[in-house]
């Protein structure tokens, strides 16, 4: 009997372990560190965010170039010439260029990409893309101005045969240096790195199958009035390119929270960002914003919920949170117990659950805020239940399958 269910249902591959979890990550004083981080793991890799200072994408095909602008360093590109330009650059007028910044919702427009011309669908900011050779070129020369004030110039020759090209040099052309980026080096990785200064291509990234979130310090664009912002240092959470993250406020619980059907549409690296904190001036510590839940979508399909619970500042760098899996794509046979909800969406009146649970348990009837509108019982083993749902008002439920060991989730929309 159990087998017939499975088969009939197994589309639904639901499984909701309904288990909060306590954690949390510490970049440590001053946010030194990224830690990257994986949901189901914990902690995959932490290194200090100032060992690079550029980044040069791996996977896909977007050839995104990323800048560590954490330091104070800038980089801008010389408006005044293409390559040809590489021995005549300067800086006269430099006070009135626009500094370039890496994008804080998509990885693929890093901070060399950031000029692109949007009407030329084969340029990339710092080169372009040749349909014949499948190579990208390179255009444009960007100068780079150090924290210290002293200016360097860089210009990316091209990607050709899976590796980036550059050279860079003092301004006055001295201490010129060519170097390569073989993105055979980081296979499964989103970028490889590079420090200028040092000469060395860097590995500090996990594979990216390996992680869902970045715990890091980045620069956003704050607002400063009306139509204005400008870039600012700022500490929270980035996911990985495949991940995606949801927030949803006001709810009214977030500890019985667990729709995890909202979690799908597009969505902004930072969807989770900074902002879920703020600095209280009079206590001298940071609030965490309530009512809010982070729905985390993996690469994988698997849906957790995100909580953030506390925050201990630049001293320690610490990020504490819960999480809870809501939902996973895996399906085995220690687990073969499923329900199925018919009709859905429903015009009300009457929905039925069907059920096969191990032991007799209960199903429970949620609205979005996690507020119980129904309950009744569940009998063990195969069985058809019966809903009443007519006093209920149009809208979107949640109904949960409990039994001794096991709670199983779906979405049901009133319309």
């Amino acid at each position: 009997m159990k087998t017939v269910l499975t088969t009939i249902i197994c589309c639904l591959s639901i499984i909701s372990l309904a288990q909060t979890t306590q954690d949390s990550v510490v970049t440590g004083p001053n946010n030194a560190n990224h830690v990257w981080y994986s949901l189901a793991n914990g902690i995959k890799a932490s290194n200090a965010n100032d060992t690079w200072h550029l980044g040069f994408q791996i996977s896909g095909f977007q050839s995104s170039i990323l800048f560590n602008t954490l330091a104070g360093d800038q980089i801008f590109v010389y408006p005044k010439g293409d390559k040809q330009s590489w021995q005549t650059v300067d800086t006269a007028g430099m006070s009135t260029w626009k500094a370039l910044y890496n994008s804080d919702t998509s990885w693929y427009y890093g901070a060399l990409n950031a000029n692109i011309l949007l009407s030329d669908p084969f340029d990339l900011g710092w080169g372009r893309y040749n349909m014949t050779t499948h190579q990208v070129l390179g255009d444009s020369i960007f100068l780079i101005k150090w924290a210290d004030g002293s200016v360097q110039k860089l210009f990316v020759e091209g990607l050709i045969g899976g590796s980036y090209n550059f050279k860079y040099a003092g301004l006055d052309g001295s201490n010129e240096k060519t170097a390569g980026l073989n993105k055979s080096n980081f296979t499964g990785r989103n970028f490889g790195y590079y420090n200028l200064i040092s000469g060395e291509t860097i590995d500090i990234e996990p594979l990216a199958t390996e992680w869902d979130l970045l715990f890091t310090k980045y620069t956003t664009q704050v607002p400063m009035g009306p139509g204005a912002t400008m870039p600012y240092g700022v500490v929270g959470i980035l996911t990985n390119a495949n991940t995606k993250a949801f927030r949803l406020h006001p709810i009214g619980n977030p500890e019985t929270y667990d729709d995890y059907a909202l979690a799908n549409g597009p969505a902004a690296i930072n969807a989770i960002g900074y902002n879920w904190k703020k600095y209280d001036f009079g206590t001298g510590a940071y609030i965490i914003e309530d009512s809010t839940v982070y729905l985390v979508k993996t690469a994988k399909g698997n849906v957790w919920k995100l909580v953030m619970t506390g925050y201990g500042g630049s001293s320690t760098g610490s990020m504490s949170f819960d999480k809870e899996l809501l939902f996973s794509t895996s399906l085995t046979e220690a687990r073969a117990s499923y329900m199925a909800v018919f009709p859905n969406p429903s015009t009300g009146g009457t929905v039925q659950v069907i059920t096969d649970l191990e032991s007799d348990g209960w199903i429970r009837l949620t609205d979005i805020n996690g507020q119980v509108v129904a309950q009744q019982a569940a009998a063990k083993g195969l069985a058809q239940n019966l809903v009443p749902t007519s006093t209920l008002p149009v809208g979107t439920y949640v109904i949960q399958v409990i039994g001794d060991n096991e709670v199983h989730t779906q979405r049901l929309v009133i319309y």
